[in-house]
């Protein structure tokens, strides 16, 4: 399965905290070769190119890692008809004490874990 550039750009900014630049320094979405060029505003000497979390599991860990930091919980269900089925939780965060979620049923683990993370932190704002 083909990682999704747009996907991978939205998991590097609003989970990851990065932002995305073109060569010229702007804050713009740049892509050298279909791969994603970040940059961490706590580490700015830092770059990351081929951050695909979409479809490297690798990088879908440190995305599960990135969220451990927000509090998140990673909780994950067996595959069922091909699907692998992940929960981000945060116990506390919202006005009735109810638990904050972000959920996802996907084709790969890594997919499930970016969409899931996605919602999390959508539900943060």
């Amino acid at each position: 399965m083909n990682s999704d550039p747009e996907l991978d750009r939205l998991v590097a900014e609003k989970v990851m905290g990065w932002t995305v630049e073109s060569q010229h320094g702007e804050n713009l979405t740049a892509y050298n070769n279909g791969r994603l060029v970040c940059r961490s505003e706590v580490r700015d000497d830092k770059r990351r190119i081929d951050f695909t979390p979409f479809t490297d599991i690798a990088h879908a860990w440190e995305v599960v890692e990135k969220m451990h930091g927000y509090k998140f919980i990673l909780e994950k269900s067996p595959y069922y008809e091909g699907y692998c089925y992940v929960t981000f939780t945060q116990e506390g965060r919202s006005d009735a004490g109810t638990r904050l979620r972000g959920e996802a049923n996907e084709p790969t683990a890594q997919r499930a874990i970016c969409v899931a993370a996605l919602m999390a932190m959508w539900c943060t704002l």
